[in-house]
């Protein structure tokens, strides 16, 4: 299955759990009359939207080179990734300022039910499940906006977690200890302030042609070492765009070769590299004389 249509499925799916575990929290929360639930409701929603977002960029990453676009629309994705890293933050902020109101201005004398506590643990078992889902998705397809979606699902449970301790430490020592439920809502906005702050500067990353892993840079070096004729790699560059990979390589020939079997070298190398790599859309091959020192910052 394309890589981008399987990551447009994850998001699908995530949306429709996100919308339900959403709706149900908040409607707890105000039964229960858990201020830390009804955040964490809150953040379940921001998801749906953050969601909504990755769709798009996909659909729009997904579509084919054009004239305008010779590189592809890949660099979409990423542009996605930084929105949800962005809302991710507002969302921390906004629901910090409102739990400490509710903590100096607006506290109340209750006890959260006993439902709010179910709904907490039902909720981060789901998006524990969502996590390591997506997070496969993400690593099988290479995609940051599925993976920043897979950590708005880690947020989420781990907000949860932080939920459900306030929720227990008021139910076992009593209303005089409301405020706890408070500090939780609060929790909830600093974990989810920090995974967005990760994820706005891995996606900065990318926009800003930032290399590829290293994993990845020595795969290629391997691939293009085993072709017939390359007698050295001497430099690898590549970047992502999306889920797509663009790879620049200079190798060193044989000097008495004619251009032609340079170029037929080239052309293996070029052709072996996307065979054995999904996400390798483009290979740029530079032929060099073998040992003859280039520069080579220069491709």
């Amino acid at each position: 299955m394309d890589g981008y249509k399987t990551a447009k499925i994850a998001t699908w799916i995530g949306l429709a759990v996100n919308l339900a575990l959403g709706v149900g929290k908040i409607t707890v929360g105000i039964v229960a009359q858990s201020e830390a639930l009804r955040a964490d409701g809150v953040h379940s929603l921001s998801d749906c939207g953050t969601s909504l977002v990755v769709i798009i960029g996909l659909i729009i990453a997904s579509r084919p080179a054009d004239k305008s676009h010779p590189y592809g629309h890949g660099r979409a994705e990423a542009i996605t990734g930084k929105i949800v890293a962005i809302v991710l933050i507002v969302v921390a902020v906004a629901l910090a300022y409102n739990s400490i109101c509710g903590m100096f201005v607006h506290h109340r004398d209750y006890v959260p039910g006993p439902a709010a506590i179910w709904a907490v643990i039902a909720s981060i078992i789901i998006k524990e499940g969502m996590f390591f889902y997506k997070s496969r998705v993400a690593k099988a397809t290479g995609s940051t906006a599925v993976e920043a979606d897979a950590w708005h699902h880690r947020s989420d449970s781990f907000s949860s977690i932080a939920v459900l301790v306030g929720l227990l430490l008021v139910a076992i020592l009593g209303k005089e200890w409301v405020i706890f439920d408070h500090i939780a809502a609060v929790v909830v906005a600093v974990i989810i302030f920090f995974v967005g702050v990760k994820l706005l500067l891995k996606t900065w990353n990318e926009l800003m042609d930032g290399a590829a892993p290293a994993d990845t840079i020595e795969q290629v070096r391997e691939i293009a070492a085993g072709i017939d004729g390359v007698l050295e790699v001497e430099q690898v560059r590549a970047r992502k765009s999306g889920i797509d990979l663009y790879v620049d390589i200079h190798i060193e020939v044989d000097p008495h070769l004619t251009v032609k079997d340079g170029h037929e070298i080239a052309r293996a190398v070029k052709w072996k590299i996307i065979k054995s790599m999904a996400a390798a859309k483009g290979v740029l091959v530079h032929v060099e004389p073998f040992g003859e020192k280039t520069d080579t910052n220069v491709i």
